[in-house]
This record gives C-alpha cells, sequence and structure tokens, in this order.
C-alpha cells in the first residue's frame, strides 16, 4: 500500500496521510512518500497540525511494521508520526523513516505525546530534522525501548539531535547514533529526566 505526495490542510486536522480517530489500526509493507500537513492560508495558529504521514489522536494501534516514510513533513510535531494517546506502547519495527522533518516543533520523525511509551525495533532513521528538540523522536514520560535501531545525519535546532526524552526514561541496546548533531545539548540523545539504560550501543561524530 502507497501513500504518495497526499496533504492535509482542514483546520484543526493532521496526518497527511492517516488521521486515526478510533478504533484498531495496523500498518504492514505500506509507504508513505512526501506526505504533509500544512497551515491553512499560511496561517501558524492550527494547533492540531501533526503527523505527516499519521496523526493518532485517539483509538489503538497494534503495531507499525516493515513500513517506510520518505520526505514526510509536519507543520508542527511528528513529520512522520504523531501519537497523543494510546491504551499500550506503541510499536514499530523494521521501518524507515528518510528525511522527515518538521515545519515548527519537535519530532523530526516521531512525537509520542501524553506520555504513551514506544518500543521500537530494527528501524532507520536518516537526515531527520525537527525545528525544536528531538531530530527524529521526541519521548514524553513512560518507559521507551529502541532495540538495534540506527540515527544518521539528524539533527534538531534545539536538544536531541536524534532523540530528546521528556519525563520518560529509555532503554536503548545495539544502538547506532552517526553524525548526528543539536544546536543546544545532545547532539545524540538528550533529557530532562534520569533513569536511561544504554547498552552496546555507539555514538559517532555526535
Amino acid at each position: 500500500c502507497e501513500w504518495r505526495q497526499e496533504t492535509s490542510s482542514p483546520e484543526y486536522s493532521g496526518g497527511g496521510g492517516i488521521y486515526h480517530l478510533q478504533g484498531t489500526l495496523s500498518l504492514t509493507t505500506t509507504d508513505f512518500d512526501g506526505c504533509a500537513t500544512t497551515y491553512v492560508d499560511g496561517s501558524q495558529d492550527d494547533v492540531y497540525m501533526q503527523g505527516g504521514a499519521i496523526c493518532i489522536h485517539q483509538g489503538l494501534v497494534d503495531s507499525i511494521d516493515d513500513c517506510n516514510f520518505v520526505d514526510c513533513t509536519s507543520a508542527r510535531q511528528g513529520g512522520a508520526i504523531y501519537l497523543y494517546t494510546h491504551d499500550d506502547a506503541l510499536s514499530i519495527s523494521n521501518s524507515t523513516f528518510l528525511r522527515c522533518t518538521t515545519v515548527q516543533r519537535e519530532g523530526g520523525a516521531i512525537y509520542m505525546d501524553n506520555g504513551v511509551p514506544l518500543m521500537a525495533t530494527d528501524c532507520a532513521f536518516s537526515e531527520c530534522s525537527s525545528q525544536a528538540e528531538g531530530g527524529a523522536m521526541y519521548l514524553s514520560a513512560g518507559t521507551n525501548t529502541l532495540n538495534t535501531c540506527t540515527f544518521d545525519q539528524c539533527s534538531s535546532q534545539g536538544s536531541g539531535g536524534a532523540i530528546f526524552a521528556s519525563s520518560s526514561g529509555c532503554m536503548l541496546d545495539s544502538c547506532l547514533f552517526t553524525d548526528c548533531t543539536a544546536v543546544s545539548n545532545g547532539g545524540g540523545f538528550s533529557s530532562d529526566s534520569n533513569n536511561h539504560q544504554f547498552t552496546s550501543c555507539d555514538f559517532t561524530r555526535c
């Protein structure tokens, strides 16, 4: 399944490819290419313009597996994925995020809001960027688990060139960070909280 160059711009909307409000969503071998959320008539006051490819405000998400997000852009948070509420951790595996970005705000590829934790396995983030914290992902609350993920040339105009963890704990195992940069703190990883664990991770030129 493919979404190509889809755009969402109605007032109080989001999700250039998918806007999920209720029910259960599962995605497998799905491509999102050039999906975006844009402001209405050039205004920057629309508060829900999140999730360039997918915006999840309510409902359940079983998993996102073997999906590709390329050149996805959000006017606010979550260049590819924005998740506001969920009963359990969001699981993303075997997926790639290439050149995903935000026009404003945090989470170049992924923004996890409202205390929802992320479980990511075998995912690759390359050249993702944000205008605030978290060039690849912004994580808020909960305990987030990342296994064998790679972050290459991700950047932020705030802290956390690849990852910013706000009021949350992170467990990272065998993750690679290469050439990631931040204008403020933490070229690879930055946080305003404690309780993080890194196992067999590598940071190169961050």
